[in-house]
């Protein structure tokens, strides 16, 4: 084959290649469902099973599926993958209940974690307890159990391991395992699957230290996120509020702890919401920083992403800001590397804000670039608190709203959950005719000191 024609060949490839390569894909809103009582009701964490239904977790201060216990109850609804409301459960007793996670096992249950103020399994051990309850995948309660000191203790997050275990963190006043440290430590909680305790890990400062977001990989480590107000970490803390990233293994071994403030060299104060992991062992981190972090801040708080290698070093950061102020509350990855964070803004990300504040939900690709930016919203406030991504590049978000997304609004806040998925443009045709090619490659044989790659250019 003459150099001609072998050129010619490269060309034809590459033109077939570029012809049937996606554009870029942009999300659209599959559905979007809003119920809820005349009374406050919200969601808080979002969880999808292997078969497309989602699991949605959170408060009422009505009646969704049975009368109201106390100040607020605890809830869970199930909805299959073309947006029905299969069941909700309502949990509570006459103190109020709160939960704020949900996890399932691919084998059929469903975990909440939160709070109660009264008793659920067994009398109340202080102020308030924190929570974890057991469902089956038909809305059954199978156990609940009641964790607590003679102070205030509430579970902000749970997550399951691949055999059943369960594990659970958020904060307590008190103490669960050694000393207390401070105002307000961090915690970490292991059950096996049929709700016995296995150990306790207390984290904190002298001053307030919260997990708020957690997160189990497949090789058993756990990873939890949170703030402090105080130096975890060796150093001197800088910052008022800084966020947090801690591993540990199954065994409740903590392997190592990082501090993003110090990490960053940075002065402003940072809170960490969700975290998540991919298939690489990559860590990732959302919340929202109070300056610039990793770009020009709008002067108010911005949203973040981070991601971290398994051993705890940063490799990239991003931020979001908004006119008002954006936070990142949730975080997921998908399949194919990508990490999708939600949570909520008062101004302009990726087109004009609807109201007071915005739902929103954006995608980045593995390297750290945002690759588009959805804003879901009412004339009034609208919130998302949690997200999930399927394996078919479905994503869900849930939150609540003061105005109207999926219906009419029931009363004060209502809860919402939408699905949403990516859409890529038909492949375009190509019109480069044969001529072109053979015009193309002819100038390329004019000079012999031009590179090689010329001809793609």
């Amino acid at each position: 084959m003459s150099n001609f024609w072998r050129k010619a060949a490269i060309v034809a490839v590459l033109i077939r290649f570029l012809a049937a390569t996606p554009v870029s894909a942009s999300p659209v809103l599959e559905w979007s469902r809003q119920f809820g009582t005349a009374g406050e009701d919200r969601a808080y964490a979002i969880a999808t099973d292997l078969l497309g239904n989602a699991y949605i977790t959170g408060d009422t201060r009505g009646s969704l599926a049975a009368p109201l216990s106390g100040i607020s109850d605890a809830f869970l609804s199930k909805f299959d993958a073309s947006g029905n409301r299969v069941w909700t459960a309502q949990l509570g007793s006459t103190g109020g209940e709160r939960s704020y996670g949900v996890a399932t096992d691919g084998v059929g249950s469903v975990y909440i974690s939160g709070a109660t103020g009264g008793s659920l399994n067994g009398p109340q051990a202080g102020f308030g307890d924190a929570i974890l309850s057991r469902y089956t995948t038909d809305g059954v309660l199978l156990w609940s159990r009641q964790l607590g000191t003679a102070s205030a203790d509430v579970s902000n997050a749970v997550a399951v391991d691949g055999i059943g275990n369960v594990f659970i963190s958020g904060y307590t006043e008190d103490t669960f395992n050694g000393p207390h440290v401070g105002l307000q430590d961090a915690f970490l909680a292991k059950y096996d699957v049929a709700g016995n305790r296995i150990w306790t890990r207390q984290l904190g400062t002298k001053q307030l230290d919260s997990s708020l977001g957690l997160a189990v990989d497949g090789l058993g480590n756990v990873y939890t996120t949170g703030f402090t107000g105080g130096d975890l970490v060796n150093g001197t803390n800088h910052v008022e509020l800084d966020a947090f990233l801690a591993k540990y293994d199954a065994d409740g071994n903590r392997l190592w702890i990082k501090q993003l403030g110090q990490l960053v060299d940075t002065t402003t104060a940072i809170r960490s919401n969700g975290v998540t992991y991919d298939n690489l062992g990559n860590v990732y981190l959302t919340g929202f920083v109070g300056g610039e972090f990793a770009g020009p801040s709008a002067g108010v708080d911005s949203a973040f992403l981070c991601k971290f290698d398994a051993n705890g070093n940063l490799l990239w950061k991003a931020q979001l800001a908004a006119g008002e102020g954006a936070q990142g509350q949730g975080v997921a990855t998908d399949g194919q590397g990508n990490v999708y964070i939600s949570g909520a803004a008062s101004g302009d990300l990726q087109g004009p804000s609807a109201g007071l504040s915005d739902m929103f939900l954006s995608k980045f690709d593995q390297a750290g670039n945002r690759l588009w930016t959805m804003q879901l919203g009412s004339a009034e406030t609208d919130f998302a608190s949690g997200v999930s991504a399927d394996f078919q590049g479905n994503v869900y978000i849930t939150g609540f709203t003061s105005g109207s997304l999926g219906g009419a609004n029931a009363g004060d806040d209502d809860i919402v959950i939408a699905k949403i998925r990516d859409t890529v443009p038909e492949p375009s045709a190509c019109s480069l005719s044969v001529a072109a090619i053979v015009a193309l490659i002819s100038r390329s044989r004019r000079s012999s000191v031009r590179k090689r790659d010329d001809v793609l250019r």
